[in-house]
C-alpha cells in the first residue's frame, strides 16, 4: 500500500478505501464484516480504523496514514504476526467477612477447590491465570484485576473470569427492566458485587475480545447484567424461550422439564456415600487432578470407619463428581442478607454511582455459563460445588470438542440434587455467535 495522503471521510479513491477495508475484515470481524466492504469510507469504516488504531497503540484518530499504513503492511507482510492472549481470574470464596455479613452465613468447603480447579484447566488452555480467595477475594481486588484485562486484551484474545461462593439478590432499584425486581449479586469477601457492577466492568473490554464467564452461586443466570431474565416459580414450566432484544444482547433459548432431571452419576448408577466435609489441601488437591493421590494420605488411623470416607473422596476424583448430596447450599437466607442496616446505604450508593451507566452496550463478546436460574440456588459440596464437578468431569483433559450449547446441554443431563438448571447466556455485539463455538478457547 502506498501511503501519500491520510485517507479518511469521504474518501473518494473507492480502491483504497477497499483495500483498507478488506484488510481490517480481514484482521477481524469486530472491526468490519467482509458484507460491509464496499469502497465508501463512512463513519462505520471510520470507527473500524479507529478500533485498529487504539488496539495496536496507534494514535486514534480514524484516519488512515503513514502510521497505521504502516502497521498493515507490517502484519499483512508477515512481519508481524500477533497470537491470541488469553488471561484469567479465578475467585472462590469459602468464608465471608463476619463484620459485613453477620455469624451465621454458613462457611463452605469447595469454593476455593473450584477456583483452583478452574485455573487448572484455563493454564491447559493457555490462560495466565491468578486465584483469589477468600479475605483476598474482595471487590476492590477483583475490579482491579477485571479491569488490568480489559487494558491488556485486544481483538482476538480472551478472558476467563469463574467464580465460586453464595449468591443474592437485593431489590432493583435502577433504570433497568428486571422482571423479579431483583438484581443478582456475588457474594465477595467484604461485600456483595452487584450485578450492575460486573455488567459496567464488562462494558470496558474492547470489542472483538471474547469473554467466558463461569458462575457457581446461587441467583446466578443474569449475574452479569440482563435487560430481561428467566425466572422458575413454584409452577411447572414446560418450555421458557427468551427471544433476541437487540444487536448488542442476545440471549439462549433455555428449555425447562416439567420434572428436574434426575441427577446422573458419571461411570456409576449409585449415588455415593456422604464424604468428609474438609476441603484437601493444595497439594492434595494437585495430585488428585493428576491422578497421583494416594489413598494413604487422607487415611486417619482413627476412628477407623474415617478411611471409607477418605476412600470416598479417591473416588470422588475418578470421576470428579462432587458430592452435593450432603453439601450445603449456597444461598444466603433472608436473615442472613447484608442488605439491611448501614449496610443498605452501602449497596444504594453503589447503585447510585453506577447510575445510567448501567445500560452499557457490551462490545466485547460474552458467554456466560451458570449454575441455575435466578430464581434458584446451587449447591456446594465437600471437595467441588456440585456445578464445577460437572463442568470438569465434562471438559475432561481438555478433549471437549463440542461447542457452548452443547456443554450446557451436557450439563443439564448431569442433573442436579436440588433442580437447578445450568444456564447459558450471551452479551454484546456478535456474543451470541460464541455460543456456538468451542468454549474457554483462546
Amino acid at each position: 500500500m502506498s501511503n501519500v495522503r491520510p485517507i479518511g471521510l469521504r474518501e473518494t479513491h473507492r480502491g483504497a478505501v477497499r483495500a483498507i477495508q478488506s484488510a481490517l475484515a480481514d484482521l477481524s470481524d469486530a472491526y468490519l464484516l467482509q458484507a460491509q466492504v464496499d469502497g465508501m469510507f463512512g463513519a462505520r469504516t471510520a470507527t473500524a480504523v479507529e478500533t485498529f488504531q487504539r488496539d495496536y497503540g496507534l494514535y486514534a484518530d480514524g484516519f488512515v496514514g503513514k502510521q497505521t499504513m504502516t502497521q498493515l503492511d507490517t502484519i499483512f507482510s508477515g512481519g508481524v504476526v500477533r497470537t491470541p492472549s488469553g488471561m484469567s481470574l479465578h475467585v472462590g470464596v469459602n468464608k465471608l467477612n463476619p463484620a459485613h455479613y453477620g455469624d451465621e452465613v454458613a462457611v463452605l468447603a469447595s469454593c476455593v477447590n473450584d477456583a483452583k480447579a478452574m485455573q487448572r484447566m484455563a493454564e491447559n488452555l493457555g490462560y495466565s491465570g491468578s486465584v483469589l480467595a477468600d479475605e483476598d477475594a474482595t471487590v476492590v481486588n477483583v475490579a482491579a484485576a477485571i479491569r488490568a484485562a480489559t487494558e491488556a486484551l485486544f481483538t482476538g484474545d480472551a478472558f476467563l473470569l469463574s467464580f465460586s461462593g453464595h449468591g443474592s439478590q437485593i431489590p432493583n432499584s435502577g433504570a433497568d427492566d428486571e422482571p423479579d425486581g431483583m438484581d443478582e449479586t456475588l457474594c465477595l469477601y467484604d461485600r456483595m458485587l452487584v450485578d450492575d457492577e460486573l455488567h459496567l466492568l464488562l462494558g470496558e473490554f474492547r470489542a472483538g475480545v471474547r469473554v467466558f464467564l463461569v458462575f457457581d452461586s446461587c441467583h446466578s443466570a443474569t449475574a452479569a447484567k440482563a435487560k430481561d431474565q428467566i425466572t422458575i416459580g413454584r409452577k411447572a414450566i414446560k418450555d421458557v424461550r427468551v427471544k433476541d432484544l437487540d444487536s448488542s444482547f442476545k440471549q439462549l433459548e433455555v428449555a425447562l422439564a416439567t420434572v428436574p432431571v434426575t441427577r446422573q452419576e458419571v461411570g456409576s448408577d449409585e449415588v455415593p456415600a456422604a464424604r468428609s466435609a474438609e476441603p484437601l489441601t493444595d497439594e492434595q488437591l494437585s495430585k488428585a487432578f493428576a491422578d497421583e493421590l494416594d489413598p494413604d494420605e487422607l487415611r486417619p488411623t482413627e476412628p477407623a470407619e474415617l478411611s471409607v470416607q477418605s476412600k470416598d473422596i479417591i473416588q470422588l476424583f475418578a470421576d470428579l463428581e462432587a458430592d452435593a448430596a450432603h453439601a450445603p447450599g449456597k444461598l444466603l437466607q433472608p436473615w442472613e442478607t447484608p442488605y439491611k442496616g448501614a449496610n443498605r446505604a452501602v449497596y444504594d450508593s453503589v447503585r447510585n454511582l453506577v447510575g445510567l451507566k448501567e445500560m452499557t452496550v457490551v462490545e466485547a463478546k460474552v458467554a456466560s455459563f451458570a449454575a441455575c436460574l435466578d430464581a434458584q440456588t446451587t449447591l456446594a459440596g465437600s471437595v467441588l460445588s456440585e456445578f464445577t464437578s460437572h463442568l470438569v468431569t465434562v471438559w475432561g483433559n481438555g478433549d471437549y470438542a463440542g461447542d457452548g450449547e452443547q456443554l450446557i446441554a451436557r450439563l443439564k443431563q448431569l442433573g442436579s440434587q436440588n433442580g437447578a438448571i445450568p444456564t447459558l447466556m450471551t452479551y454484546g455485539a456478535g456474543g451470541s455467535a460464541v455460543a456456538y463455538e468451542r468454549p474457554f478457547v483462546i
